[in-house]
């Protein structure tokens, strides 16, 4: 009974061969490791496996020199299970209203939402955080978002597993035509534009942009199914033309761009009871405070001893943390530069 198809099989096998020192000496996290990591690095890059080969080392590579493990950490074992507990998480998202991710509320396909507002003046922003405040918040939600569809991609998978009667398994074990079982969760992104203005354009913005975009698509591909950009200014248009220089063909074709009325184009990927109310919608689940309960059985390897962050976490939402040293809210998250990639998410 295969898990994936036989193209996908036959990739995993050598990048588990051609990467087997950084795999072993990786933590063993499922959604780092695992074989949807590699499938999602495989699609992304059309399947072109020396360069996922590359991808993949200095993923590996990035994740050890800016210790990102210990942001995982933070998440999964240490509390900070919901954007609001990020450092700076509540002082951020007072400022730039955001639903980093819902995973009750899905699209038609069962993608969780996720939902970016723009109605804000960076200069206005700056004057409270760093711009390294707000990568490293990036990054907290690109940890968090990854972990969630891996956590969704596995119940799926076992629910699937669990409803097969004995026939059936039988049955699609001896068929070598059956479908593969194995499940990808994306991301439905949902990205309104109002308030984009010249500020956002500037080369302070335009900095910003340029180092989110490096670090979700160097590490973090093919999160996203869909991304609907809606309410766009036609001041947009310009720094568009600009943004999807950096886009591959893949990504440009989850990329719907729409004006003020969205709503008809916008409902028939999401039901009306599933979008979320800042962006028209009735799901109003997300006004309240919910911790996502990982599975620690799940999402922590046996013999894992993960390292003692709660002083550094004390830190990071401490205002007066600014002679302090912590390497999860100090390190600057650098993007791998030296890897040239087209996929952009």
């Amino acid at each position: 009974m295969p898990r994936w198809t036989p193209q996908e099989q036959e990739c995993i096998a050598t990048l588990k061969n051609r990467l087997k020192e950084q795999l072993e000496a990786s933590p063993q996290f499922p959604e780092i490791v695992g074989e949807r990591k590699m499938i999602r690095f495989l699609r992304g890059h059309n399947f072109d496996i020396d360069k996922v080969s590359n991808l993949m080392a200095n993923f590996f590579k990035w994740r050890m020199d800016n210790k990102v493990d210990e942001i995982r950490t933070n998440i999964v074992e240490r509390g900070m299970d919901h954007p609001l507990k990020f450092p700076k998480g509540e002082l951020i998202l007072s400022l730039i209203p955001q639903l980093i991710l819902v995973p009750h509320a899905q699209d038609k396909l069962g993608c969780p939402i996720c939902v970016e507002q723009y109605n804000f003046t960076p200069s206005e922003v700056f004057k409270y955080i760093t711009i390294d405040d707000y990568i490293l918040f990036v990054l907290y939600s690109l940890e968090f978002k990854s972990l969630i569809v891996e956590a969704l991609s596995e119940q799926r998978e076992e629910a699937f597993l669990n409803s097969l009667t004995k026939t059936e398994r039988t049955e699609l074990e001896t068929n070598p035509n059956s479908k593969p079982y194995g499940v990808i969760v994306n991301i439905c992104v949902v990205r309104d534009l109002n308030g984009v203005g010249f500020a956002h354009l500037s080369a302070q913005g335009q900095e910003i942009i340029k180092a989110v975009i490096a670090v979700a698509s160097d590490n973090y591909p093919e999160l996203m199914r869909k991304c609907f950009m809606i309410n766009a200014p036609f001041l947009f248009n310009a720094a568009w033309y600009v943004i999807k220089g950096f886009l591959s063909p893949r990504t440009l074709a989850k990329v719907s761009l729409m004006g003020g009325n969205y709503m008809n184009e916008l409902l028939q990927d999401i039901d009306k009871s599933q979008l979320p109310a800042m962006v028209g919608g009735d799901f109003t689940g997300f006004t309240t405070y919910e911790p996502y309960q990982f599975d620690r059985s799940y999402f922590v390897p046996d013999g894992w001893i993960s390292v003692d962050v709660s002083t550094c976490i004390a830190e990071a939402d401490a205002s007066s943390a600014k002679d302090k040293t912590c390497s999860t809210n100090t390190t600057s998250i650098e993007p791998n530069n030296n890897i040239i990639t087209n996929e952009r998410v």
